[in-house]
């Protein structure tokens, strides 16, 4: 039997599978390498379902992991339970826009293309801002952009482009994109459209899960990513007080270059060194 019409998960039942849609660890290796002697407390935000925090969390490190979605919280204390460094994990139910944790961090991490995630100008801002009141004096702040276009210069490195963008794939045509075993029995397969809205690139997400009984059903979930260029969110950034030191095209620290499919940056806060 299959569900007359599909359903439409939020981001709260997406919890329950996250592992099967957020793979991939090609930016860990570079996380790690951010954790210098002089990091003692860091902040990841939007953490997601802990796949990077993993990685971060050492018995001598404070870390603080934040998402908006609780039972994204629980599954990464599931996920690093019991591991070294554990018992200096902290977990907050809370949105990147008004975070107000009230102390400031050596590290700030916003992974991948999460910060895009935040979608129109004015709720950026107030994100950016948010960051930039949880960044200590000497701190750092990374945060990793996606161009979602065509790379300029073709790069062997796995994860530069995001798993679910093709950039040749015109707006609106559905592909099938993978078939995996659930957790609890039975499989799912995932089929794609994305579509660009101005400034937006909307990703649609259909669902079809077989359960081990036989019967079926039918998912559904939006994405939505804000688009920007190079000068763009370097603008929004240098309007919430925040430098960019180095910016990357990849995560071998090759330095960015115009038209690049990827800028990861790393941040100063405006007044270091004043």
């Amino acid at each position: 039997m299959t569900t007359a019409f599909p359903r439409l998960l939020t981001y709260a039942e997406r919890a329950a599978f996250y592992d099967l849609e957020a793979g991939g660890t090609f930016d860990n290796q570079f996380l790690v390498s951010l954790l210098t002697p002089r990091v003692g407390s860091v902040l990841e935000i939007p953490c997601g379902n802990g796949k990077n925090t993993v990685d971060l969390i050492r018995p001598d490190l404070r870390v603080t992991a934040v998402d908006r979605e609780p039972n994204m919280l629980a599954r990464v204390r599931e996920r690093l339970a019991g591991l070294p460094g554990c018992e200096n994990l902290e977990t907050v139910a809370a949105d990147l826009r008004d975070l107000d944790l009230g102390r400031a961090f050596d590290l700030v991490i916003v992974q991948r293309e999460a910060f895009q995630l935040v979608t129109g100008r004015s709720d950026a801002s107030r994100a950016l801002a948010s960051l930039r009141r949880h960044l200590a004096p000497q701190g750092t702040l990374m945060i990793d952009i996606a161009a979602f276009r065509p790379q300029a210069s073709p790069d062997p490195e796995q994860g530069i482009q995001p798993s679910y963008f093709d950039p040749a794939l015109p707006d609106g045509l559905k592909i099938e994109e993978w078939t995996k075993p659930l957790p609890w029995g039975g499989t799912m397969t995932r089929f794609r459209t994305q579509r660009h809205e101005g400034e937006i690139l909307v990703f649609e997400f259909s669902y079809q899960v077989r359960h081990p009984s036989g019967e079926s059903e039918e998912w559904t979930a939006e994405t939505r990513f804000q688009l920007y260029t190079r000068e763009s969110f370097l603008s929004l950034a240098r309007d919430a007080g925040l430098v960019v030191r180095e910016s990357f095209r990849n995560y071998r620290r090759e330095p960015y270059r115009e038209g690049d499919a990827r800028m990861i940056c790393l941040f100063a806060g405006a007044t270091e060194g004043a």
